[in-house]
């Protein structure tokens, strides 16, 4: 009987073939014989292969699909074509010339289903001989570079200074299953969610360094990347690579160049690119001599790639190509609860934020208003109440962390997400912070802020809501275009799943006054019991910060009491000692600021109390902190170095 073509599978296991129909029958046979338990729909797809592998699969293997190529897509085009038409709840992208042994799909999908927050596994590689073969990387960097194209781990392969990724493989380095920065494309399982999450591999990568994208832009999303020795795959390694060796030393190289771009420090990045420029000018020299005296065949298309590697250290990086994946069926609806406090602002400043909600329809989706105003708005109660979903409070407790409290304890969602009363929300919002949290180790949201008349921010990646260890600051950078993971929230458009907030105590309301740094403490004791806070760029808001009515206080001076006060309440709750001489000058330094915007002294002077009372404060939060270490910079779940 044929399977239901609408049947979600357990697995599907994608293989890319070029030229190697021998392999490839082995390779397809092994799945068949071992799929044990396991629901398994196997693709191929032929990178347009001259030796018959396309006739000698459909004859042999006639209920597996075929994707049969006219050129030569490359492997990344090729993975992602079967991707695209894939059912499985995991997806294993297996080389032709690998081939899985008796339990293994069970045992990696196995490990995979039990183990929620794992994205990416990769099994213990052998050769036909049986002997360890290197699966297991750590991400790319200059010094490792420079090794690699110095021919220094060819030279020293027993060196662990000059061959860095060589003694990141050796077995006895990891013994059991471990996090790791990226494993072998040869045999990588993946994880649907993740996928549809983070998006499919970089097609700008013709071949080589895409799973080592893909499982930075995993780990960067908060997914897990584990090396699986409990489980072994047969590889016989690059039976098709051998066969254009210039191409593909081309690729490799400018494949680096690539991910260097996208993922290395500005300095480092230039320094990749100087050292594959080098490289590729001094092996094109060295060709030359020997053409000019043996005139090899193959130097010709040596001097090419050559050629090809240099212009593409050169020339601007061509950006990232990644398809997204859509979901492979109706996942159960995250619902959303959206708070919208507002103080001393009428439905003038507040309407646009209101209406922009009541478009936001997926997933289901109810809006709280939290109106701490002396008197409640007519407009805004009666718009709320006219409004399906919509609930209008009116309270009397001040506070900006009062008011976040409140919308948290009335709210029905499985996430609770905090949008400004004067920040405008684009179709869609919701939905993109929704999504976030279908990764179970995601306890917070931040979405892009775009402030009307300000200046793009030209930052690093790496900068994004990090925290600053020099200062005890974090980086402002919420308007990038990229997604990230994150040290801080900013209040103006975050998300928090409910039972994570609520566990943490919610906001303290300690933090009051001006509603400045509320967030970041609650970021920051998410952080310490192990959550994971992202940001998404998609979940945009246009944040017009009316100088009217609002949670801010009313003049410069009461400003400055409070941002001295509540940064003080937030160094002395969380962080160590050896930073207090640069947080003490970098707030003393903006206190001198205030004063001298507002030709006054009166900043400073009611600024430096707002740092005595918030030494003071701090001390009413130490038996709330007894049980969480202090903030040092690291994470849990740091990838390896």
């Amino acid at each position: 009987m044929a399977p239901d073509a609408t049947a979600e599978m357990d697995v599907t296991v994608v293989v890319v073939s070029y030229n190697v129909r021998e392999c490839t029958l082995a390779c397809l046979d092994s799945v068949r014989r071992f799929a044990g338990s396991l629901t398994v729909e196997p693709i191929l797809v032929d990178n347009a292969s001259r030796d018959g592998t396309v006739e000698a699969v459909r004859a042999r293997f006639p209920e597996i699909h075929v994707i049969a190529n006219d050129r030569n897509a490359g492997f990344t085009v090729a993975n992602n074509q079967a991707i695209l038409l894939s059912r499985g709840r995991h997806v294993l992208l297996l080389n032709s010339d690998a081939e899985v042994k008796e339990g293994s799909l069970e045992a990696m999908v196995g490990h995979m289903d039990a183990n929620p927050d794992v994205g990416i596994l990769g099994p213990r590689l052998v050769y036909a001989d049986g002997s360890h073969q290197l699966s297991v990387n750590p991400f790319p960097h200059a010094w490792a570079t420079l090794a690699r194209l110095a021919q220094l781990s060819r030279l020293f392969p027993e060196s662990r200074l000059f061959a860095p990724h060589r003694h990141a493989l050796v077995p006895r380095d990891f013994p059991r299953v471990a996090e790791v920065d990226w494993v072998s494309g040869a045999c990588l399982l993946a994880r649907r969610a993740m996928l549809e999450e983070v998006g499919l591999l970089d097609e700008t990568f013709f071949m080589y360094y895409e799973e080592t994208d893909l499982c930075r832009r995993a780990w960067d999303a908060g997914w897990k990347v584990i090396y699986f020795p409990d489980t072994t795959v047969l590889h016989h390694g690059q039976r098709s690579v051998t066969q254009e060796r210039p191409i593909c030393m081309e690729h490799s190289n400018r494949s680096l160049v690539h991910y260097a771009c996208k993922h290395v420090p500005p300095l480092e990045r230039e320094a990749i690119r100087a050292m594959v420029l080098l490289y590729a000018s001094a092996r094109r020299a060295a060709l030359r001599i020997r053409w000019w005296l043996r005139h090899y065949a193959d130097d010709a298309e040596r001097l090419r790639s050559c050629q090809a590697i240099s212009a593409a250290a050169i020339r601007r990086d061509p950006g990232p190509k990644v398809p997204s994946l859509p979901p492979a069926g109706p996942s159960p609806p995250t619902t959303v609860s959206v708070v919208v406090p507002t103080y001393r602002r009428g439905w003038e400043d507040v309407g646009d934020t209101l209406r922009a909600l009541a478009t936001q329809q997926t997933p289901p989706v109810e809006v709280l208003v939290i109106d701490q105003s002396p008197s409640p708005d007519a407009r805004i109660e009666a718009y709320a109440a006219g409004t399906p979903g919509f609930r209008y409070l009116h309270i009397d407790t001040p506070g900006l962390p009062n008011a976040r409290n409140v919308g948290a304890q009335e709210a029905r969602g499985e996430v609770v997400a905090y949008i400004d009363d004067d920040a405008v929300p684009v179709p869609g919002w919701v939905g993109a912070h929704a999504w976030r949290y279908r990764n179970p180790g995601v306890v917070g949201v931040v979405g892009r802020v775009l402030i009307p008349g300000r200046p793009r921010s030209r930052r690093a990646r790496c900068s994004v809501g990090r925290f600053r260890a020099f200062d005890a600051d974090f980086v402002d950078n919420y308007d990038a275009e990229f997604q990230a993971e994150v040290d801080s929230l900013t209040g103006c458009n975050l998300s928090v799943r409910r039972s994570a907030l609520l566990n943490a105590g919610g906001f303290r309301v300690e933090y009051g006054g001006t509603a400045h740094l509320e967030e970041t403490d609650l970021s920051l004791r998410l952080l310490r019991r192990g959550g994971r806070l992202v940001f998404e760029p998609s979940a945009e808001v246009e944040h017009r910060v009316v100088a009217t009515g609002g949670c801010r206080a009313p003049d410069l001076a009461r400003w400055a009491y409070w941002y001295a006060r509540n940064y003080a309440l937030l160094f002395c709750s969380h962080f160590h000692g050896w930073g207090a001489w640069p947080f003490l000058a970098q707030r003393i330094g903006r206190l001198l600021l205030f004063s001298w915007q507002a030709g006054s002294l009166r900043p400073l002077g009611v600024g430096l109390e707002g740092l005595r009372d918030g030494l003071f404060a701090s001390r009413a939060l130490a038996p709330l902190g007894r049980d969480l270490p202090r903030w040092d910079g690291t994470r849990p779940w740091a990838r390896p170095s």
